[in-house]
């Protein structure tokens, strides 16, 4: 039997507080939960630099307090 629910189960993203005004993304999918974050930065070194990307289990995720507190420090 075909699941109607997809694979992604939820999404948002926004900018951050002054002053950093990095750019973040949260996707909680079926299997895990993925916090990506986006560095603005006028400096030479942080010019081209990826974004940083954590993927965690469900279950990982509701005893890793250090991701739950970035989250919350985000808008």
């Amino acid at each position: 039997m075909a699941s109607l629910i997809g694979e992604q189960l939820f999404e948002t993203s926004g900018q951050g507080p002054p002053p950093s005004k990095d750019f973040f993304q949260l996707l909680i999918t079926r299997n895990e939960v993925i916090w990506t974050t986006w560095t603005i930065s006028l400096r030479r070194e942080c010019r081209g630099a990826p974004p940083k990307q954590l993927k965690t289990a469900h279950h990982d995720f509701l005893q890793d307090k250090t991701l739950q507190c970035k989250m919350s420090l985000s808008p």
